[in-house]
């Protein structure tokens, strides 16, 4: 009857209900945390205890040794003595390395328990290094009397052997284990009933007071809610309510559905839109990379402008020499002919195969200067193409190199300090046109001579390029401005100021980096720094170059 009227209760008041359920689980928790509590102190009071009777052991064990290596009972008697006088030791049984009995004496407070047995040792033979075990509501400690302390050394520096002598076996007492297990039984259920003496009013109150807007809230429905079967209880209030609130949310979903389908219109057309943006932006940055690429182009005929008088005498030159060479060569052939109908083998005619050899030489001379440097100009000039592919950094330097040798026009000494790098990946163009801009310009800040030094090294995953002049450097100042574009440190007309600002664009595409330092009077330094293909990276790199 009780059983039926608290279920109708539980039914009917949903704060009750609350408050059952958490008070169940609050007794539930409460003594689960209080048995985990007393298991971990009762744990803890073992440990004690085993600590102890290890101590004692150990220290009984050493100071034994003397009676036990020479089996004197009366060097034994003084330790015992001192060790019965331990609260709660009830034993001690001392037994030699054959396991042969010693000694054993009895604490005669403790008359109710007997002594360790000489079958005890059989017992412990395998159980090592202060074991212990409960016998007869008592522990049990053995240990092992060696010969040597832990930790001597021997001469040769390693452990020295120990050699075990005998064996002792204690028996202390577990009445304090017991009586601390009874003490912390009784103060566990006194904290277990203090907490929920303390808890479950104070759940009580909080369930009513947190429940009271709900209960208000059950209390209008249940009043504009038709009674069900002359009965309403608050799950049946809370259905009848779900069901009309889901039935709101069904609306208002279908509200949603269409607002959501209008908003996806709207986004298609700013979609659309941002496409049209993004195709005349795409448009824009192709332009604008075709704009860079003529700039690039522009300054690369500019310098073309400056070797166009220096090239043109340097051919000249070679043309004079081929042109003064064929006049006599026509000579020697001549005169040779006419040896030949003669059928003269004379001294004269071998002069004339000589002069005809140092003739024809004359002329390749020439010609290999002028191939020379026409290959170096196209190479120079090569238009700029999409696709990068391996180069020799010491060979661009050095075809550089041999244009401006053509129109420095001033006493520089070039000094070239390369060392053995890897090949870099690039536009072989771009980076020609990157060092001789830097060339240039270090020719041109040098007076009337000069030197100019080029080095070359291999760094962690880099190549490193230095261009050092003794020319009559930069100001501070305008360091920073250097690579700004159409800035520049000439005269007015004698440069665009783009040559270093394409420089940077170049060395940033490339990926690789370029500083610059200099002294007033005493020259600038310029270092470039370029990722080296190796085997390492050469796959990426490949696939970049593949793509680019």
């Amino acid at each position: 009857m009780i059983i039926k009227n608290l279920s109708k209760v539980l039914l009917t008041n949903i704060g009750l209900r609350i408050f059952f359920y958490l008070a169940a689980a609050i007794i539930v928790a409460g003594v689960a945390l209080n048995f985990i509590f007393f298991k971990i102190q009762e744990k803890q009071i073992l440990i004690e205890l085993h600590t102890h009777g290890k101590s004692i052991a150990s220290l009984f064990a050493e100071n034994i040794r003397p009676g036990v290596f020479s089996q004197n009972i009366e060097l034994l008697e003084p330790p015992v003595n001192s060790l019965l006088r331990q609260p709660g030791l009830i034993s001690v049984c001392i037994h030699n390395n054959r396991n042969e009995l010693l000694y054993t004496r009895k604490n005669p407070a403790a008359a109710k328990t007997g002594a360790i047995s000489d079958c005890d040792i059989v017992n412990y033979r395998d159980i090592t290094d202060a074991s212990r075990i409960g016998v007869e509501g008592s522990l049990v400690f053995r240990e092992l009397v060696s010969t040597a302390v832990n930790g001597d050394l021997s001469e040769t520096g390693g452990q020295t052997g120990q050699q075990t002598i005998g064996t002792v076996l204690i028996r202390l007492s577990a009445a304090k284990l017991f009586e601390r297990r009874r003490a912390l039984i009784n103060q566990s259920m006194i904290i277990c009933f203090s907490f929920l003496a303390i808890l479950l009013p104070l759940t009580f109150v909080i369930v009513n007071e947190s429940t009271r807007p709900l209960k208000e809230l059950l209390s209008r429905l249940r009043s504009k809610l038709p009674p069900r079967n002359g009965k309403t209880n608050d799950i049946d209030s809370l259905d009848h309510t779900f069901n009309t609130m889901l039935s709101e949310l069904e609306d208002a979903f279908k509200t949603i559905e269409s607002l959501k389908n209008h908003l996806e219109k709207k986004v298609e057309e700013r979609t659309e839109e941002l496409q049209r943006i993004n195709t005349n932006l795409e448009k824009t940055v192709v332009e604008l990379k075709a704009a860079q690429m003529q700039l690039i182009h522009s300054e690369k005929m500019a310098g073309l402008g400056l070797l166009a008088t220096g090239l043109a005498h340097e051919i000249n030159n070679s043309l004079v020499l081929i042109k003064g060479s064929f006049y006599p060569l026509r000579k020697a052939i001549e005169y040779l002919q006419a040896s030949c109908r003669r059928g003269s083998h004379a001294g004269p005619q071998d002069t004339a195969e000589t002069t005809v050899a140092e003739l024809f030489q004359h002329i390749d001379t020439g010609v290999f200067r002028i191939t020379s440097l026409l290959t170096d100009l196209m190479t120079f000039a090569r238009p700029g193409i999409s696709t990068r592919k391996l180069i020799d950094v010491n060979n661009e330097l050095e075809m550089t190199l041999r244009l401006l040798n053509v129109v420095s026009g001033k006493e520089i000494t070039f000094i070239k300090e390369f060392s053995p790098v890897h090949p870099v990946l690039c536009h072989e163009g771009q980076i020609a046109q990157v060092f001789f801009n830097i060339l240039l310009n270090a020719i041109q800040a040098i007076e009337k001579e000069g030197c100019i030094r080029i080095s070359t090294a291999a760094l962690d995953d880099c190549i490193v390029i230095v261009f050092t002049d003794n020319g009559r450097g930069i100001e501070p100042e305008l360091l920073e401005k250097i690579f700004d574009p159409f800035f520049t440190t000439k005269e007015t007309g004698s440069g665009t100021g783009l040559g270093l600002s394409i420089c940077y664009a170049i060395i940033n595409e490339h990926g690789g980096k370029i500083d610059v330092t200099s002294e007033i009077g005493k020259g600038t330094v310029f270092t470039i720094k370029l990722p080296q293909y190796s085997a390492v990276n050469g796959a990426g790199t490949d696939a970049a170059a593949s793509t680019d």
